[in-house]
């Protein structure tokens, strides 16, 4: 009888250890999806603040206040303005690349693109390297095809005129 009582005390022994473990391994769990959530909340904080600040610079940029952003402005905006500037080099954007992001986000080819829209695009572009980088391979490869559906065009014109 002794092992018997030996056996059972040791068996309700484990069980309670296992059921406080369980205890603190469900608050830990809860502890860390909460913290996981703030986390979140401050980065979500973080976005609009720095994407409110990021308007503020492009509202800068837009010199004849139209709401819209010239090629010539956001250029003049990035030889002048040092924070606009230092965004772009930060996202990897030089002078050059400039013409490039402009034409990816004046979607209609006017000249011309809302600064919120641009703020908005461009503030997308900082915070998800892998959407700047689907964004330049969008439009070089737009860029290809117009060029590609030029040349074939100038073929088919040279063709019919033999």
């Amino acid at each position: 009888t002794y092992f018997y009582f030996l056996i059972v005390l040791t068996t309700v022994g484990m069980a309670v250890v296992n059921l406080i473990l369980a205890a603190i391994v469900e608050a830990a769990q809860q502890a860390r999806i909460a913290g996981e959530r703030e986390i979140v909340r401050l980065k979500e904080a973080q976005f609009e603040e720095s994407k409110s600040s990021f308007l503020d610079i492009c509202q800068k940029l837009d010199a004849n206040q139209d709401g819209a952003i010239s090629l010539d402005e956001l250029k003049d905006g990035f030889n002048v303005n040092r924070e606009f500037s230092n965004c772009m080099k930060a996202m990897d954007v030089t002078f050059d690349d400039l013409g490039a992001v402009y034409k990816m986000l004046d979607e209609d080819q006017d000249g011309s693109v809302n600064y919120k829209e641009f703020a908005s695009q461009v503030h997308k572009m900082k915070n998800n390297d892998s959407h700047m980088m689907l964004f330049f391979i969008k439009h070089y490869t737009q860029k290809l095809h117009d060029d590609m559906l030029q040349g074939v065009n100038y073929h088919i014109k040279e063709t019919l005129e033999k």
